[in-house]
């Protein structure tokens, strides 16, 4: 039995056992990384002050935001050269490797000389060094995904992230304990940061045991090729980024607080999609353009799945925001309901967009992800200019969902010109479930049920509705058929 898991999780055999085990690994280390930080930032915010939670994400978002810039697509198409072609490593590795600490080197040079033009709370400058300190052993950290991605061994990868968000829970714990401030705790980061690289270093010294081999063609291939693919995996990143970076320019340190308190658990939820997305795409890859009919019949399933899921979410979310703000956070961000509320909207859209984003992308129109993608920044960013200096977090929230709607009709509609489909007879049941729930949750809530019990509940009755309403349809079909 041992030897059976060990071989199922720690070896790679053959093509359906090698995919299972690193769907596996590569979900563990992510649903494992998201809970760690989540568990330590909600309590990094009910020990700091609102202002000092604002510097603190604000800090954070910025290192992620120049960590995704330094990259540009690079990890991805590294993966696939190293793949592809593992007896070329060497100069794949050192182009790679140089195009990244160029981009590292520019980054932290314009960082330094221009920070304070876009940085407008005085405590973030003072964290420059620290925040570039992170960018760096972040994005070195992240260069050593590609080389155990091409190797399938993601069980190193996962590990190596458990190890990092372990090292920042405990030495944040120490800090909040002792020094409670943004800067010791984003200190904390980058010593866990730093952990990792190390451990990455040494797990990998043997690979990286090779003379470097600069050439020009394949590091202008490696560059042209990282750009392309970037376009549908850096844009995202921005966008999550922009809205907090943009509030912090206009606004203080405490909206940047507020804000942060109500899309922290958003982010964390989005978990959900991805990963349900993930589970889907092979299929849905191997489908386009060989069975439209079971490709339409799979996508359907997954919108409708996403869907399900998404709406019991964002009305239990405005029903109850009071009330799980006031749980997670504390009285002090009762400020932020509001952008709680308006950012849970966007649960409707992002679910099944994360199907729509996948679908296209199994038809191989990238061109039109790209379209999707840009309307999306530039839709977040003119709305940011026009939202925010008036409205603070609560315009920032609504320039987001607004943002959302924008790229869900778009990507909607292109999905439907490529193979068209629809989600509308799947509705009926999730909609009447989700009525029976709702009145169950406002029903508690009256009375004066505990929040978290009040969630058990009203999860219960929608999921055992939802399926008594499914099995009852099935069976008045096979009467009505017979």
């Amino acid at each position: 039995m041992f030897s059976k898991i060990k071989t199922a999780l720690f070896k790679n055999a053959g093509l359906k056992q090698r995919i299972a085990k690193n769907i596996f690994w590569l979900n563990l280390g992510e649903i494992l990384g998201r809970i760690i930080r989540f568990g330590i930032v909600i309590y990094s915010a009910r020990l700091l002050a609102v202002a000092g939670f604002g510097i603190f994400s604000y800090a954070i978002s910025l290192a992620a935001f120049l960590t995704i810039a330094s990259d540009i697509g690079i990890g991805s198409i590294l993966t696939r050269e190293l793949s592809k072609k593992p007896e070329q490593k060497q100069i794949y590795l050192s182009s790679a490797f140089i195009t990244k600490t160029t981009l590292l080197i520019l980054i932290t040079l314009i960082i330094l000389l221009f920070h304070s033009y876009f940085i407008k709370i005085p405590e973030v400058s003072s964290l420059i060094p620290i925040i570039i300190a992170l960018l760096i052993f972040d994005s070195l950290r992240e260069f050593c995904f590609p080389i155990v991605r091409a190797q399938e061994k993601m069980q190193i990868e996962a590990g190596i992230k458990i190890l990092v968000n372990a090292t920042i829970v405990i030495l944040a714990l120490i800090v909040l304990k002792f020094f409670p401030s943004p800067f010791y705790l984003v200190l904390s980061y980058v010593a866990g940061s730093f952990f990792g690289l190390v451990a990455f270093l040494i797990i990998l010294k043997e690979y990286l045991k090779f003379p470097v081999q600069f050439r020009l063609k394949p590091s202008y291939e490696l560059f042209n090729s990282s750009w392309r693919f970037a376009l549908y995996g850096f844009l995202p990143g921005i966008m999550c980024s922009i809205d907090l970076l943009m509030l912090g320019y206009f606004k203080t340190a405490q909206a940047v607080g507020f804000y942060s308190a109500a899309h922290r658990p958003i982010h964390f939820l989005s978990i959900i999609p991805t990963l349900l997305a993930a589970a889907f795409f092979p299929n849905l890859a191997r489908l386009a353009k060989q069975n439209n009919q079971k490709f339409r019949y799979l996508i359907e399933k997954g919108i409708s799945l996403a869907i399900a899921l998404a709406l019991p979410l964002t009305v239990g979310g405005i029903i109850l925001g009071k009330e799980i703000i006031s749980l997670v956070y504390g009285e002090k961000y009762l400020n932020s309901i509001l952008p709680f509320q308006i950012l849970i909207i966007s649960i409707l859209i992002s679910y099944p967009l994360a199907f729509l984003a996948d679908g296209i992308l199994a038809f191989r129109q990238e061109k039109q992800l790209v379209k999707y993608f840009l309307i999306g920044l530039f839709a977040n960013i003119i709305l940011d200019l026009l939202l925010i200096p008036n409205w603070g977090a609560v315009g920032c929230s609504i320039s987001t969902a607004i943002t959302l709607v924008f790229c869900g009709i778009f990507a909607w509609f292109v999905m439907k010109r490529i193979n068209y489909f629809s989600i509308f007879p799947y509705l009926s049941k999730i909609v009447l479930a989700l009525i029976i729930m709702t009145g169950i949750t406002l029903t508690l809530k009256f009375i004066g049920f505990k929040v978290i019990l009040n969630i058990l509940i009203s999860a219960i009755i929608y999921f055992l509705s939802l399926l008594i309403l499914t099995d009852s349809t099935k069976k008045l079909k096979s009467w009505l058929l017979n």
